[in-house]
């Protein structure tokens, strides 16, 4: 790095494995093949600057995200497409569209068990979701409507300065999440209801999760897949069909 000396073989350090840089960063690099212990000039080394914008996101899309198959359900068992989306269920179906261009965060969280401890800290990580300040992070709590938009936003690096047009009469210019609902629904991602508002203090429903993410990965609606409690009436079907199983 910028105060390390590659030439010095007491103090430099070898990677053997790809570095990930979420910072800016000044690298003073030197290549060495088969383990060679060379002495370096100075002259060889070369200086690598590596700006990063603070404000992008700290993920992106896997390769295969546009398949779907994020809420994958065994066979037989519901979906419950109107039970309200627990913050587990939310980052576990983002953890399966997302891969995360940042270290985990180490856990420290009073309330997290182990079977979810490894996507909390990755999503924690990337800067996409928080705890409590009791130090706990609620994963079986539901997720608002607005804290589904903060945390898209965030995850797509949406310009949400530029977003100003939302008329949702229960969004205020004032309110929290004003910016992070104008540039979801902006984009065609969420929208209001047949009233004409946005119930930002709603906690979205499984089904809607699937909706949201369908549209923000591009993912085809597609039909055949048999869950006990989602017919082909359900206005979801669609979206929920390819929620569970990868498009063919």
């Amino acid at each position: 790095f910028e105060d390390g000396d590659p030439t010095d073989v007491n103090t430099r350090i070898e990677y053997t494995s790809p570095l990930t840089v979420v910072n800016t960063t000044i690298i003073n690099v030197y290549t060495v093949y088969n383990n060679e212990v060379l002495t370096i000039p100075s002259a060889d080394v070369k200086t690598l600057t590596y700006l990063v914008d603070d404000n992008a996101p700290w993920v992106c899309f896997k390769d295969d995200a546009s398949e779907g198959g994020y809420m994958p359900i065994k066979a037989g068992q519901a979906f419950r497409p109107d039970s309200k989306a627990t913050r587990y269920e939310v980052i576990s179906a983002l953890d399966n569209l997302f891969n995360s261009l940042a270290e985990n965060a180490e856990s420290t969280f009073t309330d997290v068990d182990d079977a979810h401890s490894t996507v909390v800290s990755k999503f924690v990580g990337a800067k996409l979701l928080n705890g409590y300040d009791d130090k706990t992070f609620r994963g079986n709590a539901n997720i608002k409507r607005s804290e589904l938009c903060k945390v898209l936003a965030i995850a797509l690096g949406l310009d949400t300065s530029s977003y100003d047009l939302v008329s949702f009469p229960d969004v205020p210019v004032t309110h929290w999440a004003y910016s992070y609902i104008s540039v979801l629904t902006e984009e065609g991602y969420l929208a209001g209801d047949t009233d004409g508002n946005f119930r930002p203090e709603d906690n979205i429903s499984r089904a809607e999760l699937a909706v949201v993410l369908n549209r923000i990965a591009s993912i085809e609606s597609s039909t055949g897949v048999d869950i006990i409690d989602v017919d082909e009436a359900h206005w979801a079907y669609g979206y929920i069909c390819s929620a569970v199983a990868k498009n063919k």
